[in-house]
């Protein structure tokens, strides 16, 4: 308890910075004082407090609330120095969020006592992180001098220009970014190792981007496709609130990916083969959620790509708004095609892949398979129509000439 201590008078002295009133108590006598915290991101959380008149004390609980989430409860053994432990790896919080803290407490005699309220910013205290603002944006990063924090500046800006030109809303600024230094980091604050394909994620209501840079600081690639992908989520929460997901997820996914600035030339590749090979997922299977396969990810992001592509082209960026405003108002997929365009998602689907079909030249095997399967058998009978027809003419002209002779 000597450390705790010392942590606690450290964290007095920081009081009026953090905001840490020194103690609670009631005209009982029961008092609760020296609250103090500390915390390694995503593994524990430890918060301290001495007891004044213990003996009085029958239950107490220690009460968290993060932001955007819910209220959590812990109850506390009690004692004249209290040391919680709470386990990060379970109990997670969304990353560089505000963590509010106090106790709760019920006397012997049925009194409730409640502490003042505590708090800190849970940032990710792994890494020592640098920042460049502007009215926009509020950079930060780990690698890298000032001027890559600037390069990522530019690259948020592009992107939100893209992402506004194909979604006209006006951002909820500024926009705060953090830039990983490895995939595999990313995805450790988002419990996400089995999902290796991850390398961007956005907390909607905290207007927080979180993303992940390449090997080499020189190359912007992959940020110049994540970070426009993750604002135009953003961009479409302003629009859906709260009923972000009722809004169609190949709708999200396919602005989202038409927002980046460097297009993955794979994912063409991928939805030609898809098309010629009859391996296309059906659309109302990306209505609701994205499939957690690794191989099929790449193919349905493209697939979204190409379907927003399409309905861009028939009907004008008017009709994503207005399915977006009609996702705000609660309606779902299937509803929501058929209110703005007045078909069903399977006839959609059928036009989007006939279009597909006759921008690519393709076809696919399962339908090449169908017209073999009837062109083949048709074939055969004309060609035996023509065999039997070339004979019974071959004998005509046999005997006509035979009655010639004669």
């Amino acid at each position: 308890m000597k450390a705790w201590r010392f942590f606690f008078f450290f964290a007095l002295l920081l009081t009026p910075l953090l905001g840490l009133p020194q103690s609670a108590s009631a005209d009982t006598g029961f008092a609760i004082e020296d609250v103090g915290f500390q915390y390694k991101f995503a593994d524990k959380l430890q918060i301290g407090a001495s007891i004044q008149a213990v003996e009085k004390l029958q239950t107490l609980t220690l009460l968290i609330e993060a932001e955007q989430q819910e209220l959590r409860q812990f109850q506390i053994t009690p004692g004249e120095q209290i040391d919680a432990s709470i386990d990060l790896s379970t109990n997670s919080f969304v990353p560089f969020s505000r963590i509010y803290f106090w106790f709760k407490a019920e006397l012997s005699d049925g009194t409730i006592v409640t502490s003042p309220s505590y708090w800190f910013d849970y940032s990710d205290n792994r890494f020592e992180w640098k920042n460049d603002s502007s009215k926009l944006f509020h950079i930060y990063w780990v690698n890298g001098d000032a001027s890559y924090g600037q390069e990522v500046q530019q690259v948020a800006r592009s992107g939100l220009e893209r992402a506004t030109q194909l979604l006209p809303v006006v951002p909820n600024i500024p926009i705060e970014v953090y830039v990983y230094p490895d995939e595999a980091t990313l995805q450790s604050v988002m419990n996400l190792a089995a999902q290796s394909w991850i390398n961007g994620h956005t907390y909607l209501e905290a207007n927080r981007v979180l993303v992940a840079e390449t090997n080499s600081l020189d190359d912007t690639t992959d940020i110049e496709r994540t970070i426009p992908h993750e604002l135009m989520h953003l961009l479409q929460f302003q629009i859906t609130g709260q009923n972000y997901a009722k809004a169609p997820v190949w709708l999200l996914e396919g602005l989202a990916t038409q927002s980046e600035l460097y297009a993955n030339a794979d994912r063409q590749r991928l939805l030609e083969e898809a098309l010629q090979k009859g391996t296309l997922q059906p659309l109302a299977d990306l209505c609701v959620a994205m499939p957690q396969e690794a191989n099929q990810v790449s193919l349905s992001y493209a697939q979204s790509a190409s379907v927003v592509s399409y309905l861009q082209n028939q009907y004008g960026n008017q009709v994503l708004l207005a399915m977006l405003q009609n996702a705000a108002n609660g309606l779902e997929c299937e509803a929501n095609i058929s209110a703005v365009l007045g078909v069903s998602a399977q006839q959609l689907d059928s036009t989007w892949k006939n279009s597909l079909v006759e921008s690519t030249g393709s076809t696919n095997t399962a339908d090449l398979g169908r017209i073999l399967w009837i062109a083949i058998p048709t074939l055969l009978v004309l060609a035996g129509v023509m065999i039997l027809l070339r004979r019974r003419k071959h004998s005509r002209m046999h005997q006509d000439e035979n009655g010639n002779a004669a």
